[in-house]
């Protein structure tokens, strides 16, 4: 009985995988076959395109105009910063860089304020670091603590401190980067201002 299983389960197996390779055999023939006749298709409009004269015409109508008419504002619109725009040309470009001029120094006030508030937590773990230093200290003296438990509690103050200075060192490089990046924005402000 059970052999006959083990011989109709590798049969099975057998003639799936058959399958499967006849399958793989065809549509690699049925690919190939597909691109030479897209690429018959590609061709035939080329040459019609080339023939004729009327290629030239055949964009602008496409364009919602006909051939030497520019197309309408509604046609033509381009980008997203020129969808609604109501002066053209130097102007426009100018309200675009004080936008951006704006923008830029927005985010430089919320790097700030983050700045800010990072270092103020930073002050208010370097004190909760020193009380609990301070802390330990009076434990030993007064004998409340034994020695392991004073390692253990040196060890933690002492990964707190190593945190701590990971932390600072993080705002001192973002403060830096803030600097550069104020000076940049003051440089391109007094350019804009002298021209």
């Amino acid at each position: 009985m059970n052999k006959t299983w083990m011989t109709l389960f590798t049969i099975i197996l057998v003639f799936s995988f058959s399958g499967f390779a006849f399958t793989q055999g065809k549509s690699e023939k049925g690919q190939k076959e597909a691109r030479g006749q897209a690429a018959k298709e590609e061709m035939k409009p080329l040459k019609k395109m080339e023939d004729s004269d009327t290629a030239d015409t055949d964009k602008d109508v496409k364009r919602g105009g006909t051939k030497g008419q520019k197309a309408g504002k509604e046609q033509n619109k381009g980008n997203a910063y020129g969808k609604d725009k109501e002066v053209d040309g130097k102007e426009f470009g100018q309200s675009r860089a004080r936008a951006a001029r704006s923008r830029a120094q927005q985010r430089l006030a919320e790097v700030k304020s983050r700045i800010e508030l990072k270092e103020n937590r930073l002050a208010e773990l370097k004190a909760r670091l020193e009380a609990a230093k301070e802390k330990l200290a009076m434990d030993r003296k007064s004998g409340r603590i034994n020695a392991a438990d004073s390692k253990i509690k040196e060890e933690r103050i002492r990964m707190a401190g190593e945190k701590l200075a990971a932390i600072e060192a993080r705002v001192a490089a973002r403060k830096t980067r803030l600097a550069e990046d104020e000076k940049i924005v003051e440089t391109e402000d007094i350019e804009d201002k002298e021209k």
